[in-house]
């Protein structure tokens, strides 16, 4: 990615790349972005995708080999994919590319693990990306449950999704009492919740809000904009966040005439558990749960307050 150049971790048995975040469908950028592999046979490509705003809706990820379409999936944020490159494990191929993309204006980081050719493990507390049964996970893992799996420092894998954790909870770039929980929040301290001040990112852990939550967002339009081919809404909300000009939300339908700049609007979400793993928490709005599940935005009826 020219314009977006990538770093790269080095493990035993794999490499970890990451990009900065992309703002697709804006600017210069499109519905996707490229990113060149040379690969080694029976090496593993395990691309995803997350997000890096408070609400998307799904992302999808091409593979191609000599400008040919190989694989192709359709993930929603943190789902990892795996496609194992064929032909011999000493033989390289320079001419495999990954595109990843969304049809829709969102910022997303491409990322991708690239698994080494099988080896086999008897250690065995960093896991044998040769063995089958675990080759979806990646990690170390505990001997005594052989449940947990945690790579890097802020992130734990399993079921195929990656998990973002924040990395000290109690810090705060907003105010003091920003995460006091309250009757009422706008979209940019739901967001100041989710939202990693160290690391820089969107994560899957809220500052105070726990599961089953129930959160009445009460906010003030700042820009809508209704896009024809897609048929959806999107109304953008104010951030106090520098490196966001505003908190874009997606709805079905025109809704230009109903709502304009400068109303004020009531809507709920629920805080809903996506996974626990060894104590530690992970969560997101219902609206992302409903786009990751169905692949479709939400009519905006669901989530009115009032």
């Amino acid at each position: 990615m020219t314009n977006h150049p990538g770093s790269v971790s080095q493990y035993s048995t794999y490499y970890h790349v990451s990009h900065p975040s992309v703002h697709y469908n804006y600017g210069t950028i499109r519905t996707t972005v490229r990113k060149d592999v040379t690969a080694y046979g029976q090496a593993t490509l395990r691309p995803y995708m997350q997000k890096n705003q408070l609400t998307v809706g799904t992302a999808f990820v091409q593979i191609f080999n000599n400008n040919n379409l190989v694989f192709e999936r359709s993930i929603s944020s943190g789902r990892t994919v795996d496609y194992k490159v064929p032909g011999g494990s000493s033989t390289q191929y320079p001419n495999y590319h990954l595109r990843y993309g969304t049809s829709n204006k969102e910022h997303w980081y491409p990322r991708m693990y690239y698994l080494l050719p099988p080896t086999v493990c008897t250690a065995c507390g960093v896991l044998s990306i040769g063995d089958e049964k675990e080759s979806k996970i990646l990690g170390v893992r505990d001997l005594e449950n052989n449940t947990i799996i945690e790579a890097e420092d802020n992130i734990v894998i399993q079921d195929d999704f990656i998990y973002t954790k924040q990395s000290n909870k109690t810090v705060n770039a907003f105010s003091a009492n920003s995460f006091i929980q309250k009757e009422s929040y706008t979209l940019d301290e739901i967001f100041a919740e989710f939202y990693d001040e160290e690391a820089e990112q969107i994560t899957d852990q809220t500052k105070t809000l726990t599961p089953g939550t129930k959160v009445l967002v009460e906010d003030k339009i700042v820009g809508l904009e209704y896009d024809k081919t897609t048929n959806l809404t999107t109304l953008f909300f104010n951030s106090n966040h520098s490196s966001y000009d505003s908190h874009p939300i997606a709805f079905k339908g025109k809704l230009t005439k109903k709502y304009s700049v400068g109303d004020s609007i009531n809507l709920k979400f629920d805080i809903v558990a996506k996974a626990e793993v060894n104590g530690d928490t992970f969560v997101d709005l219902d609206y992302n749960v409903y786009t990751s599940e169905t692949g479709e935005f939400p009519d905006i009826k669901s989530f009115l307050a009032n």
